[in-house]
């Protein structure tokens, strides 16, 4: 599958200008409109790099011995909403920002994982790594959040114009994604991006219990300020907090029917989930329309802004299955999530 280069690619300084514009609360309208156009045409220019990147991932995972069964890799351009959100939070300049393009390698376990990231450190490749990786996993986020984070700049002998992109890899367990993938769908239910610190303290805590559960049974680091609790006190709290909230109650009254999804998969896919209908729409999109499903991108964001019952995002993975696997989120899916913890809090060895 092959994406042409963008014809128009705005210049650093044109990318970094509209990115101050995003973030000013004194831009106009029409200031707006056009720093919006040229984000729209920065995050395309990113296409080629993630089609490099996801066949090479892809490769990565075949030559390591796993299977479309046990592993998952998927790419996804970042949602406009998120990029502005970013800008305001971080202050980062636009041309910096380091995840417009990612990838999401999905694994069995913690040693997978770390295997996988060594393996693509030492093959012998023209992108550039930098150097150390965000281990999330050996250190969590404060928020619970693990994986392991590794970002690379993009390199084209070709076209020197894209050598300014960065390609963000993140390589993460079943069990992480299963985490992550909770934490994204309660922040659609309760209209808060937790992964951007909003919500209540107490859906926090949950989500941080629930991560250093997760870590013990993976036998990985569990998050700082929990570290010195012993787990059968940490399993109490939760399925006290569980017990109150009802979260998993809540998770699973809106896991979407197959037959409440309608559309098919293409080499890209335009996702859409209405949460007021608690349907997914996909729109498929052929290689060689690539500029086409950006540009229909963009203009349903621009359409559905400040909706908070429309979820939108173009990715890429090779059929249904897979999709449904990489985002989950996408379908309201959090069964591996409950299971896993019911399990946790059903061991007799709570230890």
């Amino acid at each position: 599958m092959s994406v042409s280069v963008p014809k128009q690619i705005p210049s650093i300084s044109q990318v970094n200008k509209a990115g101050d514009i995003l973030r000013s609360e004194t831009s106009t309208t029409e200031q707006i409109s056009q720093a919006m156009k040229t984000l729209s045409l920065w995050r395309q220019a990113h296409g080629p790099a993630l089609n490099t990147f996801q066949a090479m991932l892809r490769g990565r995972c075949k030559s390591q011995g796993f299977t479309d069964e046990n592993s998952t890799v998927a790419q996804r351009m970042k949602r406009l909403p998120s990029i502005i959100g970013k800008l305001c939070r971080k202050k980062t300049r636009l041309s910096k920002m380091q995840d417009i393009a990612g990838l999401r390698v999905i694994l069995p376990t913690v040693p997978d994982v770390r295997a996988f990231h060594e393996a693509m450190l030492k093959s012998p490749a023209k992108h550039e790594p930098i150097v150390p990786a965000d281990d999330y996993i050996n250190k969590p986020k404060k928020d619970g959040y693990r994986s392991l984070h590794q970002v690379f700049r993009y390199r084209n002998p070709s076209h020197p114009e894209l050598d300014a992109i960065h390609v963000e890899v993140q390589i993460r367990t079943q069990l992480q994604h299963a985490w992550a993938t909770a934490v994204e769908t309660i922040g659609v239910l309760e209209h808060s991006s937790f992964k951007s610190g909003d919500g209540s303290s107490e859906f926090k805590r949950f989500f941080k219990l629930s991560s250093a559960l997760i870590s013990h049974e993976e036998k990985s680091p569990i998050l700082e300020e929990l570290q010195d609790i012993p787990i059968p006190v940490l399993i109490e709290e939760f399925v006290e907090l569980e017990r109150r909230l009802k979260i998993f109650e809540k998770l699973r009254s809106v896991t979407i029917a197959a037959k409440h999804v309608s559309g098919m998969t293409g080499d890209y896919t335009l996702m859409l989930l209405d949460t007021a209908n608690n349907s997914v729409s996909l729109t498929p999109f052929d290689a060689e329309q690539s500029s086409w499903a950006e540009d229909v991108y963009s203009s349903m964001e621009e359409r559905y802004l400040g909706d908070e019952t429309k979820f939108l995002v173009l990715v890429s993975v090779s059929d249904l299955t897979s999709l449904k696997k990489a985002y989950p989120n996408y379908f309201l899916s959090t069964t591996q999530f409950i299971n896993t913890l019911q399990k946790i809090c059903n061991s007799p060895k709570r230890s």
